[in-house]
């Protein structure tokens, strides 16, 4: 194959999987609203609040390593301070029983760092 038809052919097939994801995207978006009627709907029948859907909790039912791991991954690595983290943990769904948040993301974050011997013995890796 000449450089120049697998370019084009690469090109064509990016083009053809942009137009999938903005099809797919609008049918995601017409679920959503369909959704959120329905769940309207029930909330005046019942007189109960519904839930948020899952895609809007990304971080519930996560692990606070897991939920940080996550929230600095969809930010594309970049640093985050602790108090961004919380609020975006916390705003994803992310629940801790603890009276401050902050403070169970930070010491989870140094531990999961510098883990203790019996850790080590577990293979838990280092963040």
């Amino acid at each position: 194959m000449v450089n120049g038809d697998f370019s084009g052919n690469l090109k064509s097939l990016m083009e053809e999987y942009d137009r999938r994801i903005a099809g797919a995207e609008r049918e995601v978006e017409r679920l959503r609203q369909l959704r959120n009627a329905a769940a309207l709907l029930l909330e005046n029948e019942t007189g109960k609040p519904i839930l948020k859907p899952t895609a809007e909790r990304p971080y519930a039912g996560m692990t606070t390593i897991q939920a940080v791991e996550s929230a600095l991954r969809k930010n594309g690595n970049r640093p985050m301070h602790a108090s961004e983290l919380t609020k975006a943990l916390i705003d994803g769904g992310w629940h801790t029983n603890a009276s401050n948040p902050q403070l169970t993301i930070v010491g989870a974050l140094v531990m999961g760092s510098n883990p203790t011997p019996s850790a080590r013995s577990l293979r838990i890796s280092r963040l």
